[in-house]
């Protein structure tokens, strides 16, 4: 995969992933005694952001993302893309 496709398939990720990455290296600073989990917990809200918008782009790339042609009862529902709405 080169680089203009990963900006097609992903549009946003670098720069979440990139803001993600400055928010817990500040986070890292402020609590400096920080105990395992509390880095955990995190970790995991932050990786959390990023696994949203991925999961929205790879939703939105597929060959359905055209749901509005599907009959409303096929349509596919997804309550974790609409929590980062």
């Amino acid at each position: 995969m080169d680089e203009q496709e990963l900006d097609r398939m992903l549009p946003g990720w670098r720069a979440l992933s990139d803001a993600v990455g400055r928010e817990l290296i500040a986070w890292r600073k402020a609590p400096p005694r920080a105990n395992r989990s509390q880095i955990e917990d995190a970790v995991f809200e932050a990786v959390q952001r990023l696994q949203a918008l991925a999961l929205l782009r790879v939703v939105l790339a597929s060959a359905i993302a055209d749901v509005a042609a599907q009959p409303a009862g096929e349509r596919p529902t997804c309550h974790s893309l609409t929590a980062i709405h």
